[in-house]
C-alpha cells in the first residue's frame, strides 16, 4: 500500500505557496505547479457541487487526493495525461 501525505503551504492562500505531496515510504516530496493546483481545486469544487464531503473522513475526497498524488509522482505518465485531459480532447 502506497501512503502519501498531502499538505498545503500557508502562503498558497496568497498565491505564493504550493501543494506538497510526500511519498512516505521513500521520503520523497514534490511540489505541485500552479496548473496542477488549479486542476485539483477544480476537481474538489466539482466534488462539492455533486454533494460530496471534502473532509478527511470522505472516501471520495481521499480517492481524489490519491489520484492527484499518483499523477504528480508520474508527471510524464498516463495518469497526469488523464488528469489534464478534458472531455473535449477526444
Amino acid at each position: 500500500m502506497i501512503i502519501f501525505l498531502v499538505t498545503a503551504e500557508l502562503l498558497y492562500l496568497c498565491g505564493c505557496g504550493a501543494i506538497k505531496v510526500t511519498l512516505k515510504s521513500r521520503r520523497l516530496a514534490l511540489k505541485s505547479h500552479r496548473e496542477e493546483i488549479t486542476k485539483l481545486l477544480d476537481m474538489l469544487d466539482e466534488l462539492k457541487r455533486r454533494g460530496y464531503s471534502v473532509e478527511a473522513d470522505s472516501k471520495e475526497f481521499e480517492e481524489i487526493l490519491d489520484g492527484f498524488s499518483e499523477a504528480l509522482f508520474g508527471r510524464s505518465g498516463y495518469k497526469m495525461a488523464i488528469l489534464f485531459s478534458s472531455p473535449n480532447d477526444n
